[in-house]
């Protein structure tokens, strides 16, 4: 096997695992390392469902060819995940950065395998280090693709946690996750049960919001606004849902608030705030604020709609599209 075609191999599986999980996985996620939130995908109903209505025969055909080469030469089948999840930390410093990521996949497969075939494709550019009684694989991302952004000496870790569980992440992340359980630097529960919402949606996102967050990223000329800055800074939870039924994609927001009545303040400025939309014309956005509704329940503030199918369809179908080749310079 070339080098070069190992690498975009190990890559292309990486990548369709980072986004790989089941729907039932609270198992993993309350053993993930502390934690600001958690992404969850239903890779299985998205391969099978999703994705066969949303592509052209074309790109499903490529991306069943994908799939069925990562069996055939890694031995790797996505239908032997059973659990994966990807859990995020923010940095505190600068909010609005990339924050520091941790998969964690179980399945039928074996690991170590997974993690010699990543050997394999670097070709040596990837290096071990000890921790505990685990070595983990070290690689920089710039090995892995070309156009990785961030700092050229970023790394990622790699370890086999046992024979089915796979970790890979921020190296400090994936040394937190081999770390001891001593009951305190393990996920909180608050945020294990707020991802529990939806099992069976396409995409869940579920986060505890620091003190101030969103306060902190309010615009410059709103920083200065007393009440708005108190509402925003007291969101203390965040949930995200996409969902797919027969004629749409519905999208479900939860925000929890610190208290019952700030939870209906931003309610009732969420609603006038929609209101604005509702002469809008536009083929994509209109049905999406047609379907908007927008309630308070105690301290959670609900936010539901659904995105039409064409719009979904034309998104995804960009993502699996060849990147058009630059043009060629005229001649003089």
């Amino acid at each position: 096997m070339k080098s070069l075609s190992s690498i975009r191999l190990v890559f292309a599986i990486l990548a369709i695992v980072i986004y790989a999980t089941a729907a039932h996985g609270q198992g993993v996620i309350a053993s993930l390392p502390e934690s600001d939130a958690v992404v969850s995908v239903n890779v299985r109903r998205i391969v099978n469902e999703t994705l066969p209505r949303l592509l052209t025969a074309e790109q499903m055909g490529g991306v069943q060819s994908a799939l069925a080469k990562a069996k055939q030469v890694a031995g790797f089948d996505v239908a032997n995940i059973e659990t994966a999840v990807i859990g995020l930390r923010l940095n505190r410093s600068a909010p609005l950065s990339a924050p520091g990521m941790l998969l964690v996949m179980r399945g039928s497969f074996n690991a170590d395998a997974l993690v010699s075939l990543l050997k394999i494709g670097l070709a040596g550019k990837a290096r071990e280090e000890k921790y505990g009684t685990k070595t983990l694989t070290l690689l920089k991302l710039s090995d892995l693709m070309k156009a990785a952004g961030g700092s050229p000496s970023a790394e990622m870790a790699v370890v086999a946690l046992d024979g089915g569980t796979l970790a890979a992440g921020a190296p400090a992340y994936v040394k937190a996750a081999l770390d001891p359980d001593n009951g305190k630097n393990r996920i909180r529960p608050e945020l294990a049960q707020l991802i529990g919402r939806e099992p069976d949606a396409l995409v869940r996102v579920a986060g505890l919001v620091p003190q101030g967050f969103f306060a902190g990223l309010l615009p410059k000329g709103t920083q200065g606004n007393e009440e708005i800055g108190r509402l925003a800074g007291g969101i203390e939870q965040i949930y995200i849902g996409l969902n797919m039924d027969a004629q749409s994609f519905p999208v479900s927001l939860m925000l929890k608030a610190n208290t019952a009545e700030n939870a209906h303040a931003i309610a009732g400025l969420l609603q006038m705030i929609a209101q604005m939309g509702t002469n809008v014309t536009d083929k994509n956005v209109k049905p999406i604020i047609d379907a908007l509704k927008i309630t308070s329940q105690d301290t959670e503030v609900q936010v539901r709609t659904a995105l039409p199918q064409e719009l979904v369809a034309s998104f995804v179908r960009g993502l699996f599209s060849s990147p058009a080749k630059p043009a060629e310079p005229k001649k003089q």
